[in-house]
């Protein structure tokens, strides 16, 4: 009976610190006014993910252990330079800012929600789901705390003692990585065009420069037509 009522004593209390940290995450999000689109709360309850569209910013938190509250970081969409999905501390797939997003297929990112994500990546990945830890590695521009990792599968955690659940040893981690890697790769690549958009392609402006030359040797242009024209 005792170690009966020990047991049940634990799990009412672990389940109490549950629901406490599981309503910590739009506790925080609403002190600093972020409506979010969509979030996530890694399984261990060290860090989160949320995104809001309207502000174009997502923000990124981490809980320490010692007070149980959480730090927020916000980063504008066109801060974010990279994101893998890594397992075991390996990458299996990464989108860098600058670089066409490999096998990443986003459709539909904004139907009902940037929750709503149609696609995800291409191909199969071998996993160990419920063995390797899964998680979200984020690079933004910031010099001081440039890379952040999110939990999305955290095998060790009982054995840290550190309040867990087992919402994602049901193979639901990867699929949830993904979705939120493509998110993110859906992020770069328009910060991508965005940037090639506010800068001219030097190949071209060499191709014009040239032909305004050929046409000023040609005499079709006067040497002021030339320079008026090479200064626009």
């Amino acid at each position: 009976i005792a170690i009966g009522f020990i047991i049940y004593t634990n799990i009412k209390a672990s389940d109490q610190r549950i629901n406490a940290l599981n309503k910590q995450l739009p506790s925080v999000l609403s002190k600093i006014d972020f409506k979010s689109d969509d979030s996530y709360l890694a399984d261990n309850f060290l860090t989160a993910l949320a995104i809001s569209r309207s502000r174009e910013e997502i923000a990124v938190l981490q809980r320490s252990k010692e007070t149980d509250e959480f730090s927020v970081k916000i980063v504008p969409f066109k801060h974010i330079i990279e994101s893998s999905v890594r397992e075991d501390n390996i990458t299996l797939t990464k989108s860098s800012k600058g670089s066409v997003i490999g096998g990443a297929m986003v459709g539909g990112v904004l139907a009902g929600g940037v929750g709503a994500v149609i696609g995800g990546l291409s191909g199969s990945t071998t996993t160990k789901e419920g063995v390797n830890p899964i998680d979200l590695g984020i690079v933004v521009n910031d010099f001081k705390n440039p890379y952040y990792k999110i939990n999305f599968f955290t095998p060790n955690a009982l054995s840290e003692g550190d309040v867990v659940t087992i919402k994602y040893i049901d193979n639901t981690a990867m699929p949830e990585c993904k979705k939120w890697y493509s998110i993110l790769s859906f992020l770069i690549k328009e910060s991508d065009e965005m940037d090639n958009k506010k800068t001219p392609n030097s190949t071209s402006l060499t191709e014009e420069l040239l032909g305004l030359n050929e046409l000023k040797k040609q005499g079709i242009l006067t040497q002021d037509e030339f320079e008026k024209q090479k200064s626009k």
